[in-house]
């Protein structure tokens, strides 16, 4: 019976082993850094060089650039961009539909949160969008900022638009919009065009022949 269950462990660890390593290999295409995929994977950062310049050499026809340096920290200042606002409300509902976020706030999600089983789904989101949204520029690394900082919830979170119902991204610390910029733009032109209707309503009525306020005086008699 010993032989059997160490075997059984075996066999588990072996499976384990080789989804890190395709789930590894996954990151790579999508060009995410090696601290990066080594959180989410427990591989070494020696062994995904290694998976890195194997792939290049296969794929020799396929552009693959690596990012260097120290990954985004300040989800708020991927936010400044409008374009990647929107893309990232959109793919924070994606993930919440199919299960990368969890359901309750997660303390230090960055340590807490990583996992081969999540980073499948976290991938498979991205693939996922991609596919939808096909000149996407939300990266990797980009997604993994805001699953780890919408899980902790304590600074980003993941609502629904008054108007249309469609994800949008609450800043806890800011504002706390609940209209996405599309319906924010509507409103906006709303009152413009109110404000230019009132004032044409209220127009002065044009002076009488002569200019003057003495023209518009008359005899009773």
């Amino acid at each position: 019976m010993r032989t059997v269950g160490a075997i059984a462990l075996s066999d588990d660890a072996c499976s384990r082993d080789l989804r890190g390593l395709q789930l590894a290999l996954r990151m790579i295409r999508h060009e995410a850094r090696t601290q990066t995929i080594s959180a989410w994977t427990l591989v070494s950062p020696k062994r995904i060089r290694s998976l890195s310049l194997r792939f290049r050499r296969q794929a020799s026809n396929t552009e693959l650039s690596r990012h260097r340096g120290p990954p985004p920290t300040k989800l708020s200042n991927l936010l400044k961009s409008p374009h990647l606002n929107l893309e990232f409300s959109a793919i924070a509902g994606l993930c919440q539909w199919i299960g990368v976020l969890p359901k309750e706030a997660v303390p230090q999600a960055a340590k807490h949160l990583p996992g081969i089983e999540r980073g499948e789904r976290l991938c498979y989101t991205l693939e996922l969008f991609q596919a939808i949204v096909p000149y996407s520029r939300v990266t990797l690394d980009q997604l993994i900022l805001l699953v780890t900082t919408l899980a902790e919830q304590t600074e980003w979170q993941l609502g629904a638009c008054h108007e249309c119902s469609g994800a949008i991204l609450i800043d806890l610390l800011g504002s706390k919009s609940t209209l996405c910029a599309s319906c924010e733009r509507e409103q906006r032109k709303s009152r413009v065009e109110s404000q230019e209707g009132a004032e044409t309503a209220f127009e002065p009525l044009p002076e009488l022949d002569g200019g003057s306020p003495e023209a518009l005086q008359q005899s009773l008699f």
